[in-house]
């Protein structure tokens, strides 16, 4: 999943990018919880978040949570091990907007077993309610 960040004339001291994830509709554990600084107001003031997941074999995964600006790369890598799920799905969240020190929800990875279909939706709340696994891709400006 790729995200552009446009901070325009917004007075953003930092970043923060995280992962909640979520088991059988409880909050399990944050991970990747990252921050950059940004710096004072410039003629470029453009972001790509990008959050990438490489199966290393079957029950093992690479996720990579990178933030861009100006060919300088902030990342961070993360070891998942993930169970054998029948079926998952991405899904980028159509309307982002945020405010200074508000979290705002990208994205989400849902995971299941057992199910014969599945259905996301903006609805945050519902999605982790209704699924095993669910991993929210948030941010928040400082």
């Amino acid at each position: 999943m790729v995200f552009q960040i446009s901070l325009g004339n917004v007075n953003v001291q930092k970043i923060n990018y995280w992962i909640d994830y979520y088991r059988d509709g409880e909050l399990y554990e944050t991970i990747l919880n990252m921050g950059s600084q940004v710096p004072e107001l410039s003629e470029s003031r453009e972001y790509r978040l990008y959050l990438t997941t490489t199966g290393v074999h079957s029950s093992q995964e690479i996720w990579t949570l990178a933030l861009r600006e100006n060919g300088n790369v902030s990342s961070g890598q993360y070891e998942n091990t993930i169970n054998e799920f029948e079926s998952t799905m991405t899904h980028a969240l159509n309307e982002i907007s945020t405010g200074i020190n508000e979290v705002t929800d990208l994205g989400m990875i849902i995971r299941n077993n057992g199910k014969d279909h599945m259905a996301s939706s903006n609805d945050i709340k519902s999605v982790i309610k209704e699924n095993q696994e669910v991993y929210v891709l948030r941010c928040k400006f400082d």
